[in-house]
This record gives C-alpha cells, structure tokens and sequence, in this order.
C-alpha cells in the first residue's frame, strides 16, 4: 500500500493540510500512520487506502480552488479532452488503487446476487412444500413456572 506524505494526500483529497494533520492526530488513525525515519521531526506519511476510506479521493481535474494556484488544464486541451492523461506516478498508483476496489465490489455484488438468488429458490420451495399441510396447533402454555 502507497503511503502518502501530509501535502500528497492533501492534494489527493482537496483538503488542507491542517485538515489532515487532525487526522493524523486521532488515536484511530494511529494504525495507519508510519514516520519516514527517526525522531520527532521526521516525515509523516498515512496510508493511502485509510486515507481513501476516510476522505474521497479527487484528483481535481478540473483545476484547484486554492487561492494563488493555476489550474492543472488550458483551456485548448479542455475542449479536447474531458480528462487529462495522469501526470505523476502518484495518480497513476491511486487510479490502479481505484480500478482494483470497483473490481472486488463488483465481484462483492456478484456474489451477493448470487446468494439472493439461491435464497429465494430456497424460500420458494418451502412455501410448495409447506401449502398442502394444515397448520400445527400450538399448546397454550401457562406463563408460571408452578
């Protein structure tokens, strides 16, 4: 699993920094949370499939609306292409991350239809073998134990 630095993955959900250093500080997230390197100082880097799990992801394709920052498409290429092409090995390991999660819920979902299906062949054959035979009475029971 990729694990991103605090601006990476700030840029990666279009969140600030503050926002995932408050993150960062819940004792939840401790798991997910390694240092590259030693002592207090050392960078800190958060899983990105936690961070996903948390956040949404978004690559801003449409630019950014962070004050003093350009967007990431000219205006030339947006009338060609609704999306650009990923630019930085980051995107590409997070659009590879995203593909694999849609194929395992798919094959989650599958496997759901599957077992709705077999239930109800199940529910359907109790109820023909069920309709021809008369109810049993219940006794009454007396709800003291004396």
């Amino acid at each position: 699993m990729p694990y991103l630095s605090i601006v990476q993955a700030a840029e990666a959900t279009g969140k600030s920094p503050k926002t995932i250093r408050r993150l960062i500080s819940k004792p939840e997230s401790q798991s997910f949370i390694t240092r590259e390197g030693e002592g207090a100082n050392a960078p800190v880097l958060i899983d990105s499939s936690y961070l996903a799990s948390v956040y949404p992801m978004s690559l801003q394709a449409e630019g950014t609306d962070t004050p003093g920052k350009e967007p990431r498409h000219g205006s030339d290429t947006d009338s060609q292409n609704d999306q650009a092409p990923p630019q930085s090995e980051m995107e590409r390991d997070f659009i590879a991350f995203l593909k694999e999660e849609v194929r395992k819920r798919d094959e989650q979902l599958a496997m759901k239809d599957r077992r709705i299906e077999d239930l109800t062949e199940k529910l359907t054959s109790i109820k023909l073998l069920t309709e021809g035979e008369p109810a049993e009475k219940s006794k009454s029971r007396k709800w003291w134990p004396w």
